[in-house]
């Protein structure tokens, strides 16, 4: 991930689920981005964002953090790290927070999957046989 200046996006929005997050200095004085976080690639891209705060950071300053948008599928997820925040959501850049969580619910992925593989079926061919089927 890069800075691409004050308010703007530094990766692009994922394939599957994500979650969108804002991240600046404390008050917005200096710097400021949009980022996503894929669930498939959570680790890498927390890990990126977390550099790209230290980069940014040089000041030494608080950092606020807050969730903006998510998938369909992580809506559970960003309401329960919307609930662990206060002032900020910097939660959500707590890699340990998302293990627990996945953990928890680890049934999810494939949950999303057959989801997602639902909402491709035709619901008139369910109960024909595969030769019948159009």
């Amino acid at each position: 991930m890069k800075y691409k200046g004050y308010g703007n996006g530094v990766n692009e929005k994922p394939e599957g689920e994500w979650i969108e997050i804002f991240v600046s200095d404390w008050f917005k004085d200096y710097w400021a981005f949009y980022a996503f976080i894929s669930l498939g690639n959570y680790e890498k891209d927390l890990a990126e964002v977390n550099d790209l705060i230290h980069e940014m950071n040089w000041r030494d300053g608080d950092v606020y953090v807050e969730l903006i948008n998510h998938s369909d599928g992580l809506k559970d997820f960003y309401h329960w790290l919307y609930e662990q925040g206060y002032f900020t959501h910097h939660v959500v850049l707590d890699i340990e927070k998302w293990r627990q969580w996945l953990k928890e619910n680890e049934n999810y992925q494939g949950l999303i999957k057959l989801r997602k593989l639902a909402e491709t079926l035709d619901p008139k061919n369910l109960f024909r046989k595969p030769e019948d089927r159009k």
